[in-house]
């Protein structure tokens, strides 16, 4: 959401601070989300980026390898 905010656009569904994520925003997320397979999910949300970062640099570094994509079928 604070991404969100900060874009100043009006074609953006969002909620002022504080507020509950906006019905739509979740619907999509779900949507988008809900049919993939993810080898790992970072909540950028609850992390700066330089945990995030580090967070997938020690995924690559002690695994296990990376499969989703041929989990989808893609690999």
């Amino acid at each position: 959401m604070k991404r969100r905010r900060s874009a100043d656009a009006p074609v953006y569904a969002a909620a002022p601070e504080g507020e509950p994520v906006p019905e739509p925003v979740l619907r999509w997320q779900r949507e988008v989300h809900a049919h993939w397979t993810y080898d790992l999910d970072v909540d950028a949300s609850a992390h700066t980026p330089e945990q995030c970062v580090a967070e997938i640099r020690r995924r690559l570094d002690e695994g296990p390898s990376p499969d989703a994509f041929a989990q989808a079928g893609y690999g």
